[in-house]
Parts: C-alpha cells; structure tokens; sequence
C-alpha cells in the first residue's frame, strides 16, 4: 500500500512541474511577441521620411522668408533715399526760396518803370505803323522760304541733297542690311523740312497779310485826317495828355504787382534767413570753441545779401507806382483842363484818333502773328538741323564700322596667306 501511495505523490509532483513550464514557455512566447512587435515599429520608413520632408519644406520656407525680408529691406532703403532726397530738395527750396533768374527779371521790370516814357505831340499825331520800322519789314517779305541758312544747298523738297557715307555706300564691300536707325532719322529730317517749309510759307502769307493791314490802315487814317485837318491838329494835345495819363496809369498797375512780386520774394528772403541764422546757431553752441560749418556760413550770408537786395527792389517799386501815379494824376487833370477849353474841337477830331487807335491795333495783331511764326520757324529749322545732325552721327559710326570690318577682313586674309 505504501509503494502505490509513494507512485502517486511522484506523479503529481510532475504533473505540477509540467504545468509550470507550460505557463513558462507561454509567458515568454508572450513576451518574444510584444518585444518582436516593437522591434517592427522601430523599423517602418514612413516616420523618417515624413521627418525628411518636412525638413526640407522648412528649409524651403526659411529661405523664402530670408528674401522676402531682403526684398523688404531694400524697399525701405530705396524708401528712406527717396525721403532723404526729397528733404535734401526741401531744405534746398528754403535755402533758395527764388533763383538769380527771378531777380534780375524784377530789377530789369523796375528798370523800365523807372526810365520816364517820352511822345512827343509829332509822334503821338504819327500812327505807329508809320515809324521807321516799314521799310525793314517791307524788304523781309520776298525772303527766300528755303531750307535752313546753315544748309543752303539742300534741297527745298526733302533731304536727298545730304551727302553722307552710308547714302554713297562707298565704303560698302559686303552686302548689309540698312542700320534700323537710318530710317528714323531720314522721317525725322523729311518731316523737319516739310514742317519748316509749310511754316516759312504761313510766314510768307502773315508778311504779305501785314504788308496790306499797313497800307489800309494808313488809307484810312489819311483819309480821315485830310476831313478833319484843322480840327485834329487843335485836339492833339487833348488826345496827347489822355494817351499819356493811359499810359502812366498802365505802369502804375505794373508797378503795384512789381511791388507785391517783390514784398513776397522779401518775406521769403527773410525766412530763409531766419532758418539759416538759427541752423548756424545751433552749430556754434554744438562745437566748442564757437567754431562753425564754412559752407552754412556762406549760405547764411547769400541769404542776408538777398533780403537786403530785396528789401531794396521792393522800395524801388513802391517809389515807381507813386511815381506814375503821380503822372497819371496829372495827365488826367491836363486832358480835363484841354477838354474844358475845346469841347467841340475835340469831338470834332475824334473819329480820326479812333481810326487811328483801330488802325494800330490791327498793324500790331499782323505783327504779332509774323512774329509768332518767324519764332515757330526758327524752332522748326533748329529741329532740322539736329536731325541732319542726327543722320551724319549715324552715317559715321557705320562708316567707323565698316572700316574696322574691312582691316580685321585684310588681317585676316593676310594671316592665311
């Protein structure tokens, strides 16, 4: 009995040996799995390459980033010269509030309000187109309407006349095509001409329109005065002193706008200055020893010269309005006094001083219309001889050309001979 007990024991003693194992064997199975699981997720791709991409994407952004703000700061610097330009120009204008130009144009108007005008009875009873000028006119108006002075030989009806090297092509030993510039200024000096021709044509026309305005105007005005004879020689003074007190009162107005053109240029003269002034003030106080900027100095003393300048034309003008005020006063009273005395002399004269200002108004709009085109034909002429100029230009550089072309072409074949 105690043998079958002790197989008994023995055989559950394995029994619960191999169970142990079993779970064991299944406990590391386990484990072999989930460590076998994680070794495959250490090892996918897809993480390194979507790290790669992004990398590169943000390269890609980082660049653009640092071009975008290059581009920005050369926008600003572009910016901040603009400004620096326009305040330099700013500071140059206050510096400057009127050029050199603008005051010799005021001292040259106070000049002529200042000389005392002078018609005499004789020359105020003379039609102005009748004083000396005629005959001068008269011998422009058969003037040659050919092309300009300087190139008399040219041809009146384009620019075929003009010698050149590329027109003669004497230097042309290797078929070219035409320099596309030729063109252009060959229809530049055509249209020059053919402008400057119609012009000096109208210019012709006005001549001989004036030279007929003229002989009119004096039929008339002889005409008138031979009716009225007596009674336009006892009127002229009248007519004289009321010509004049128109005149000076003229020039009075003139010389008021003078005076207001001249207080402005003042007051800015004065600021200027001031501004100057203070700026070399305040470069004093900065530097020690009360040293200061030359060229500040300088512009400070252009500045006071100007107000003083100024300050001087403005009294010249306010001396020339009284003054032709005064004559305008004057005159008026004369003519008053005149007309009182010879009332009915002077109506009876007054026909003939108003064919006579009409007939002076008409002769001064004929000349004005010859001398607005005799300046449209001196433009036109000028602009034909910067294109003749032009095409010379043009036709030397290709002549330069070609001859540069022929000496490589002879070294050239001399080296292969």
């Amino acid at each position: 009995g105690g043998s079958v007990g002790g197989g008994g024991g023995a055989a559950a003693v394995a029994a619960v040996v191999e169970e142990q194992a079993l779970e064991a064997a299944g406990a590391s199975g386990e484990a072999a799995a989930a460590d076998g699981g994680r070794k495959e997720q250490n090892i996918e791709p897809t993480p390194r390459a979507m790290t790669s991409a992004a990398a590169s994407e943000e390269k890609e952004e980082g660049e653009k980033e640092v071009v975008q703000e290059a581009e920005k700061q050369e926008e600003e610097e572009e910016t901040d010269a603009e400004e620096a330009e326009k305040q330099e120009e700013a500071e140059e204008a206050e510096a400057a509030p009127f050029d050199s130009s603008e005051m010799d144009a005021l001292g040259r108007s106070l000049n002529a309000l200042e000389a005392i005008p002078t018609l005499s009875l004789e020359d105020f009873l003379r039609p102005s187109f009748l004083g000396g000028g005629g005959g001068s006119f008269e011998s422009s108006d058969d003037a040659s309407t050919s092309a300009p002075p300087s190139l008399p030989d040219t041809p009146h009806g384009g620019a075929g006349g003009s010698s050149s090297h590329y027109d003669a092509d004497t230097d042309l030993e290797v078929p070219e095509e035409v320099d596309p510039r030729v063109g252009d200024a060959l229809d530049e000096l055509n249209n020059s001409m053919t402008d400057v021709n119609t012009l000096e044509t109208e210019l012709s026309a006005a001549r001989r329109r004036r030279k007929t305005v003229r002989a009119e105007a004096q039929l008339k005005v002889d005409t008138v005065a031979q009716n009225l004879s007596a009674s336009v020689r006892a009127a002229v003074p009248f007519f004289h002193r009321q010509a004049m007190a128109n005149l000076y009162q003229v020039r009075s107005l003139n010389a008021l706008r003078t005076y207001e053109r001249a207080h402005d240029m003042h007051s800015a003269a004065k600021a200027s200055f001031s501004k100057m002034e203070a700026a070399m003030a305040a470069a004093m106080s900065g530097h020690k020893g009360g040293t200061f900027d030359t060229e500040l100095m300088i512009r400070c003393s252009d500045a006071m010269s100007k107000v003083t300048e100024m300050e001087t034309m403005k009294k010249r003008a306010e001396l020339a309005h009284a003054e032709n005020t005064k004559f305008a006063t004057l005159a008026v009273n004369d003519a008053m006094g005149l007309k009182k005395k010879s009332a009915k002399t002077i109506e009876n004269a007054r026909p003939y001083f108003t064919a006579k200002a009409q007939a002076e108004a008409a002769c001064e709009a004929a000349d004005a219309a010859v001398s607005e085109l005799q300046i449209k034909v001196s433009a036109g002429k000028v602009r034909y001889t910067r294109s003749l100029e032009e095409l010379s230009r043009i036709s030397e550089e290709v002549h330069d050309r070609r001859v540069r072309e022929k000496e490589e072409r002879d070294r050239e074949e001399a080296e292969r001979a």
